[in-house]
């Protein structure tokens, strides 16, 4: 059984000033190493994605590679700098380190389904992650806590897709802890 975590990463520091998104990046793949330290299978950050970026990320993984490709802004850019450390000095966690999307927004339809759907099934993929052994990391930032940082920045979601993010990963929060040492 893996484990829900969460993770507090700002992208401001106490005195204002912006963290890189190379220093966020860092600051997960470190985190990532200790979990892993400790016995689980692997890690993976919770990603607010467009309806694309999710499909390429589930994409990758399923055909057995690590680098998604993932680009844009914002958190985006902290998931590129991941993906270049795991092309370089984190490579020992290429097939260890995943991005765990949650679609927020789209640029296009969402292949027939709703955007509920669409959700559902992200969160569904982050249980079945906890479920085999995968410490899930729930970003949290300075703006965000008690929740995750799930929305916001580019993406405004409905207060109906906002509510079931929300609950539904402080639920995995309570029911997937880790593991006693």
């Amino acid at each position: 059984m893996g484990c829900f975590s969460e993770f507090y990463l700002p992208y401001q520091n106490q005195n204002g000033e912006s963290v890189s998104s190379h220093d966020q990046a860092v600051a997960i793949l470190e985190e990532a190493k200790k979990w892993i330290a400790k016995g689980y299978s692997g890690v993976a950050i919770t990603y607010s994605a467009n309806y694309a970026q999710t499909t390429a990320i589930h994409r990758t993984y399923t055909s057995g590679q690590w680098y998604t490709q993932t680009s844009g802004a914002n958190q985006a850019e902290v998931m590129r700098e991941m993906e270049l450390l795991l092309g370089n000095a984190y490579s020992t966690l290429q097939h260890q380190a995943h991005i765990a999307p949650i679609t927020t927004m789209t640029y296009s339809d969402y292949g027939g389904k709703s955007h509920k759907n669409v959700v559902e099934y992200d969160l569904n993929h982050i249980k079945s992650l906890l479920e085999n052994g995968w410490v899930v990391l729930g970003w949290q930032n300075q703006h965000t806590r008690p929740d995750y940082a799930v929305g916001g920045g580019i993406a405004t979601l409905p207060a109906d897709i906002n509510s079931l993010i929300q609950t539904t990963l402080a639920q995995y929060a309570k029911d997937f802890l880790p593991h006693s040492e």
